[in-house]
């Protein structure tokens, strides 16, 4: 018989008890404490090959969540990825339908993805195409997972992928990431979708001398935010910036690693429902949290290392109603003595301190990383990213924690 959760004793399988059934109070009422999951859940292909998550987002009037990233399938020739969907119970992480899509000329890659008002779904990644380069991809699957509309996007004819999307105040789809050029200097690109799916007129191509790249999209009813990195003479530069709903540069911040390497960036971001915004990525291979007031100044950045020399990132950002984020990456990821690397979870006050932090080594010990994150409810998040398993490769990871 299951123990009487919410009675003020801890009885197995109970991970704590705090007498009532209030949430947000450091006791889940699922008897579950803050930082600990109320499920995980994997995904191994039948070839047991190379799957990975890189974005979630959730449905909860539908008891949904949807995962995209790649899943690895045995060739004739070797081993292909395929841009990978899936939709899966939000209250028990249980796949509903999962859905590979193949270009048949390479790999294929899903970025990330949202959820619109009826419960369809706007993918966005990259997809080879038959000269061996890339292509960014937009598509629109329903929840039954049919494949509704499709937008294959060559800006340059070289290597081009879409990583960010989002909705805007007028229901448009705003799309970003970069085209590649014959230099070999990626350039970061903007573009607008109206409500029917058509491009809408203007498009934004970030072109500078150097590299530069948009990695995430955010926008609400003032405009669009991107974040991704930029490469000036000093060295490369984490680059966050605003534009309007025309796509007139209001701001723009960057935050430089000092010529250490090729390795800042911002990754993921989120708005503060008080106001602002943080962006989440890695300056000098160390976890790096930007934070902006409303009118885009910057406030005091959080810096986080792990072991000394390793790489540390932060992929994901998520704030909740009070104003509190949670942080999500990971720690220790290194390549010179074999890849290594521990998922990595930070749930912050609004001020930015620390509340707790979490740390998750997979069964294989070994490449472990946490990429994206959501929340659930208000005292919920999902976090998605893959595990190195000992015979399976990497599988896709998926988890429900307590915050």
């Amino acid at each position: 018989m299951d123990s009487p959760c919410g009675n003020g004793s801890v009885e197995p399988p109970e991970r704590c008890d705090d007498g009532n059934s209030v949430a947000g109070d450091a006791c889940h009422p699922a008897c579950v404490p803050s930082s600990e999951p109320l499920w995980t859940a994997t995904h191994d292909a039948p070839d047991h090959q190379d799957d990975r998550a890189f974005d979630v987002a959730v449905d909860p009037e539908r008891d949904a969540f949807y995962v995209t990233g790649y899943t690895t399938t045995l060739t004739a020739s070797g081993t292909q990825q395929d841009l990978l969907v899936e939709r899966r119970s939000l209250a028990t992480g249980a796949l509903v339908w999962s859905m590979p899509i193949d270009s048949g000329h390479g790999d294929d890659r899903g970025e990330e993805l949202l959820v619109l008002a009826d419960g369809a779904i706007v993918v966005v990644g990259e997809v080879a195409t038959a000269t061996g380069l890339t292509d960014a991809v937009v598509l629109l699957l329903r929840d039954s997972g049919y494949e509704a509309w499709r937008d294959t996007i060559d800006l340059a004819g070289f290597t081009d992928k879409a990583a960010g999307v989002a909705i805007d105040a007028a229901g448009r789809i705003v799309v970003g990431g970069k085209a590649g050029t014959e230099e070999g200097t990626p350039q970061a690109w903007l573009r607008w979708y109206a409500a029917d799916r058509s491009r809408v007129d203007h498009e934004i191509i970030e072109a500078q001398p150097r590299s530069n790249e948009i990695i995430d999209v955010i926008a609400d009813r003032e405009g669009v935010q991107v974040t991704g990195y930029r490469t000036p003479e000093e060295g490369q530069a984490l680059w966050t910036a605003r534009y309007d709903g025309d796509g007139t540069l209001q701001w723009e911040h960057l935050a430089t690693d000092g010529g250490s390497g090729s390795h800042t960036r911002g990754v993921g971001q989120a708005y503060d429902p008080r106001g602002g915004s943080a962006v989440a990525g890695v300056v000098a291979r160390d976890i790096f949290v930007q934070r902006f007031a409303a009118d885009g100044s910057p406030l005091d950045p959080i810096a986080v290392s792990g072991s000394a020399g390793v790489h540390d990132e932060a992929a994901d950002v998520v704030f909740l109603p009070d104003g509190s984020f949670l942080v999500v990456g990971f720690v220790n990821f290194q390549n010179d003595d074999g890849p290594g690397g521990d998922l990595w979870m930070r749930h912050h006050t609004r001020d930015g301190q620390e509340l707790w932090t979490r740390e998750i080594d997979g069964p294989g010990r070994n490449l472990d990383k946490a990429l994206a994150v959501e929340l659930a409810d208000d005292f919920t998040a999902v976090v998605v990213g893959y595990v190195t398993v000992p015979g399976q490769s990497r599988d896709l990871w998926l988890g429900r924690f307590v915050l």
